[in-house]
């Protein structure tokens, strides 16, 4: 750095010493110091840049400048108290002191004489935010050029370069804010015009920006690249033909345009003009080879023709030259993605994100992580970017400032794509999305049920105060719970059977999928009993909402027939099991996937979430237990024990992958132990433990429970679980 501001400093001292300096006042003109005045000063001026440190210097420079107001060499002596506190500023940045290394390029820019000369200008005062920036202070870059504008506010030039700056770091209200000023100051500018339309274009204000190119033209039919800008809108619309049109025209205004060109190339692709399309390719790579922008489009366009090997080659291309741009690691994932390789797919992703973590790569990631079956994952990084709003509505904020909200996901995402891109095509497909937006909407409902007090424990009535001559209502079970035995209570419950405790269902027996929702009390009746308030509290119209409707995306994932249909049944039954939610529903989607697992074939290669290879049989096995494990667990939340029994043995038994096969015995094991079988349940849990799991040390002590009760002692426990879990 100390390199750079030296460099700076022979610029500065080439460029200000060198300007025209205006004539000094004529009461002024006859005074010319003596040489010895002059030396004096040169002297003085020495030793203080020759100062040993950084702040003894500026007290000694600030000590020149206001005992020397007229001297011929104060033009050198403000340079050198720009340059010292610029770099003071770098060092301060550099050991992490933000704070003190934006006062000191505050401090700087305020030593800078007027009026700013350019030199002064593009040299130091634009590029102290840049500064800032570049040590990852964004903010701080944007406030630190805010607190600059106002000695330029009568200047559209700066203004314009300004707004460059705040362009730069993706902040387009600041730039199209300083650019109106801009134009207010200079409306026949095409300039303004054309930098407002692009402006527009990263606000996604298409529309606009549209107008501001076309208000340029007409003040100018040559201004530079706005048949260009035109172009990449019309094809952002869909609109080839047009798009086309417009690219020919900044050609014969410009022929070395080298984006105009690009952009023909890919018109003609889509027109299905292949010979016109490569002579313009040819053209575009040999004027910019470099254009990483233009080979992602290019690489884009090969993708949404599933040309997956030519589009992963140019997306590379374009990494190679620059390898942060997020937009080309998404389709190199997608072409990662459509070939099975969902390892690679994840990385690209991962590294996508580390550059860019607006909506669109999130949902790209997510998008890997649905298609390989860890819809945990995939609903954790959805939810980054995309809120789901009370009415079931979706919500982000497009390039992470513009919020946006729409019934469908695929036009949230839209606009930063052909923003961004300049292409109306998605490279997913329709049911990804849908994917995405039922189970985006599962898990908000279900986090709603979720942070509910268990309803179970707060009686839904009080009872009367003394005093109090109103009747009283006797509840039942079912009016003070929303999420227990719901199944138990179908319209069979009235039967003796169901009654019993000691009835065992057949193994086709399918559970009733009723939900029981508390009543709400006529308030005009004479009976009405008083409500708990606490139990009010809780029960929000928003659980009561989800409660209603969560069953509905349930049945909206299933009608969705691709190939991870079963895997998302399996996760919502256990995930509801597991959180002892509606329990009724948990046994619907088990069923529904253990019914359909034998009459379902399953593409090769089928298990992305477990390491390995799988043979088709191996495949069916798997996820055969896995529904088996699901709905056993699920009918054991409602102590149908036996037949649990029944679909969790088969379980542990089936599955051919041993870290499942344990989680399986240990929910066998924990229903045996529910049946009073503690001596077989401990053996069960034996067979389920695994010293590797996140719950080993609560599983432990479960076993070490069970182990004493029949044991007496933990005697020869570890030699037990030693051998077991090897």
């Amino acid at each position: 750095m100390k390199k750079l501001i030296l460099l700076l400093s022979l610029i500065l001292t080439q460029t200000v010493l060198g300007q025209d300096t205006p004539p000094p006042p004529p009461q002024q003109q006859t005074q010319v110091p003596s040489v010895e005045s002059v030396l004096a000063e040169q002297n003085e001026l020495n030793l203080a840049m020759a100062s040993q440190t950084a702040s003894d210097r500026v007290d000694r420079l600030n000590a020149f400048i206001k005992a020397h107001p007229q001297s011929a060499l104060l033009a050198q002596a403000q340079q050198a108290l720009v340059q010292t506190h610029a770099q003071m500023g770098d060092e301060y940045l550099r050991s992490g002191n933000t704070a003190k290394g934006v006062e000191e390029f505050h401090a700087a820019f305020d030593a800078i004489p007027d009026p700013v000369s350019d030199a002064y200008f593009q040299q130091m005062v634009w590029n102290f935010p840049v500064v800032v920036g570049n040590y990852g202070n964004r903010v701080e870059a944007v406030k630190l050029m805010r607190s600059f504008e106002p000695r330029f506010w009568k200047e559209a030039n700066r203004l314009m370069d300004i707004s460059g700056f705040y362009a730069g770091v993706e902040d387009a209200p600041d730039a199209l804010r300083v650019l109106e000023r801009a134009r207010d100051l200079s409306p026949r500018d095409t300039h303004v015009h054309s930098s407002m339309g692009t402006i527009y274009i990263m606000s996604f204000d298409f529309e606009k920006a549209e107008q501001e190119f076309l208000t340029a033209l007409d003040l100018d039919p040559k201004t530079d690249s706005a048949y260009t800008a035109l172009g990449h809108l019309a094809r952002a619309r869909g609109d080839y033909q047009k798009a086309a049109d417009y690219y020919s025209k900044q050609i014969e205004i410009s022929p070395e345009d080298g984006q105009a060109h690009g952009g023909l190339a890919i018109a003609n692709l889509a027109l299905g003009k292949n010979a016109e399309a490569s002579a313009e390719l040819a053209k575009t790579l040999v004027k910019n080879p470099n254009d990483f922008r233009f080979l992602t489009q290019l690489a884009y366009w090969y993708a949404t023709q599933r040309d997956y090997e030519r589009a992963k080659s140019t997306g590379e291309s374009a990494l190679r030259i620059e390898p942060r741009y997020p937009w080309a690691r998404v389709i190199v994932a997608n072409c990662d993605l459509a070939r099975g390789q969902f390892a690679d797919a994840e990385k690209e992703m991962a590294l996508a994100k580390k550059y860019g973590q607006f909506p669109s790569v999130l949902f790209e990631l997510g998008k890997i992580y649905a298609r390989a079956g860890m819809f945990d994952d995939a609903v954790e990084t959805w939810g980054e970017a995309i809120e789901v709003t009370p009415l079931g509505q979706f919500r982000t904020s497009i390039g992470g400032i513009y919020p946006l909200a729409n019934e469908h996901i695929d036009q949230l995402l839209q606009r930063e794509r052909q923003a961004s891109l300049f292409f109306t095509e998605p490279l997913s497909t329709q049911t990804d999305y849908q994917v995405a937006e039922e189970l985006l909407r599962f898990n908000s409902y279900f986090t709603t049920l979720s942070e509910r007090v268990n309803l179970d424990t707060i009686p839904r009535y009080l009872p009367p105060k003394e005093g109090d001559t109103r009747p009283t209502t006797t509840t039942s079970a079912s009016d003070t719970s929303i999420a227990k035995n719901t199944d138990s209570k179908s319209a069979d419950s009235k039967t003796a059977d169901s009654k019993s405790t000691d009835s065992k269902p057949s193994d086709d027996q399918k559970p009733q999928t009723a939900s029981v929702i508390p009543s709400i009390p006529d308030p005009t009746a004479g009976t009405l009993p008083m409500l708990n308030p606490d139990y009010m509290f809780f029960e929000t119209w928003q659980m009561r909402d989800a409660f209603q409707r969560i069953d509905g995306e349930v049945a909206a994932l299933n009608a969705l027939d691709d190939d991870r249909r079963i895997f998302r049944l399996i996760w919502i039954s256990k995930k509801l099991a597991d959180a002892d939610l509606k329990p009724d529903l948990a046994i619907s989607a088990a069923r529904l996937a253990y019914d359909s697992i034998d009459t379902s074939a399953l593409p090769p290669n089928s298990i992305h979430d477990v390491a390995g290879i799988f043979t088709a049989d191996q495949q069916q096995a798997i996820i055969k237990a896995r529904t088996e494990d699901a709905l056993g667990w699920a009918l054991f939340k409602i102590d149908k024990n036996d037949l649990a029994v029944t679909y969790l043995k088969a379980a542990a038994e089936r599955t051919p992958i041993d870290k499942e096969k344990k989680e399986y015995y240990w929910h066998y094991g924990a229903v045996t132990e529910a049946t009073g079988k503690t001596e077989d349940a401990l053996e069960l849990y034996f067979k389920g433990y695994d010293s590797t799991s996140s719950l080993a040390n609560i599983r432990r002590t479960t076993i070490e429970r069970l182990y004493q009760k029949v044991h007496g002692s933990l005697d020869g426990l570890n030699e037990k679980l030693g051998s077991k879990s090897q």
